[in-house]
């Protein structure tokens, strides 16, 4: 297993099997310049002969970032990393924005990075980490959440980080920071989920993954994962349905109240996503869920959790009353559905962390004691 780093600047793409492959855009200037003040570094992380849970075995690369640097007691035991994980078709610099900067890694913010070690890494089949579109198409493995998991477990050992003081988890990173917390117990101090929910894949949400999968694999050029160009009709029904479902019907109605209006934002969105994927890539993402039992998985959990959720998420439908009927059962555990009327933009909501900041500072407060420091 190697590790190296990384400078920032990044090229937005590259030519594969004779096709372009959208990259993702490097960061600005101005955030560079934001970022620098917090010890900002990228690393690619090597994993030979990783396994997956489905008995296939590769290489995988693991890209990430972090922010600060490790602090340890007396037992040189780590008391101060926290880990970001990104949702489904994501990567980890979603993270890397300014209002993030502003809102959680600034002196006084809840993750101030002059007092916390902050690890982002791109799961597997995101970002920069291995994903099909770097060559194997549709003989990449299928990941499933637990895999970029046991691959972040393995970065953290990397970067001597033998336990968490938070994992934050948007969406699929959710599952991925309560899978954490539920196999490794002993190894986090608290979770908070945005934007999801400890229940089975189900419902509309289900409905929703398979309807992107089955558009991408229905259009004739997908040619079964191998593709001279990217199946257009296919990725443009696929990421229509990503948009309905991660934005507010209330977003949308605002921003598109007339036939031209509302078609324009349709193009403007399906346009600014298509420049981004890969049909492969897309349809391993959404494919991509976990085998282990997620309902009874608390049951093993020692940390504190809270999960915020947004009255407008369709994905997780406040109407269903889902957050309310399981977190009860959960030990340790607070939740939260933020009303409609604070500036809420559906399952998306989690990108401004102005509007759920507070909540953070709850789960902080609880999750770390004096039992903690000196275990």
């Amino acid at each position: 297993m190697l590790g190296r780093y990384l400078l920032l600047p990044l090229i937005v793409g590259a030519f594969v099997h004779g096709y372009w492959v959208p990259e993702i855009p490097p960061l600005s200037q101005v955030e560079i310049s934001a970022f620098s003040k917090f010890w900002l570094r990228r690393g690619v992380f090597d994993l030979r002969n990783f396994e997956f849970i489905d008995g296939n075995t590769t290489d995988v690369r693991l890209h990430y970032w972090t922010l600060g640097h490790i602090k340890q007691n007396y037992k040189n035991k780590t008391i101060n990393a926290v880990l970001l994980l990104h949702g489904t078709a994501e990567s980890g610099q979603d993270f890397m924005s300014l209002n993030f900067a502003e809102e959680l890694f600034e002196k006084w913010k809840p993750l101030d990075a002059r007092n916390h070690y902050i690890i982002i890494p791109d799961a597997i089949g995101h970002g920069r980490s291995s994903k099909p579109s770097d060559g194997l198409g549709t003989g990449f493995p299928r990941y499933r959440h637990e895999d970029t998991v046991n691959a972040v477990r393995q970065l953290l050992a990397k970067l001597k980080v033998d336990r968490l003081r938070l994992i934050l988890g948007a969406s699929g990173g959710g599952s991925q920071a309560w899978n954490y917390a539920s196999v490794y117990p002993d190894e986090v101090a608290a979770i908070m989920t945005l934007a999801w929910t400890p229940i089975p894949v189900s419902g509309r949400e289900r409905m929703m993954r398979q309807t992107i999968v089955e558009a991408i694999r229905s259009d004739a050029t997908f040619n079964n994962g191998f593709y001279e160009q990217q199946p257009k009709a296919g990725l443009t029904a696929a990421v229509s349905v990503a948009s309905m479902m991660t934005l507010s019907p209330v977003w949308l109605q605002e921003r598109g109240p007339d036939e031209l209006l509302a078609d324009g934002l349709r193009r403007n969105l399906i346009d600014g996503d298509l420049r981004k994927v890969d049909a492969n890539d897309m349809m391993y993402q959404w494919g991509s869920t976990w085998k282990h039992d997620i309902v009874n998985s608390y049951r093993k959990m020692k940390c504190h959790v809270n999960a915020i959720n947004t009255e407008d998420d369709v994905m997780n439908p406040y109407i269903a009353r889902l957050l309310d009927r399981t977190m009860v059962k959960v030990p340790r555990a607070s939740w939260f559905t933020i009303p409609i009327d604070r500036g809420t933009f559906g399952h998306r909501t989690y990108r401004n962390a102005t509007i759920w900041k507070d909540h953070l500072w709850d789960v902080m407060n609880r999750g770390f004691d004096d039992w903690w420091y000196h275990r």
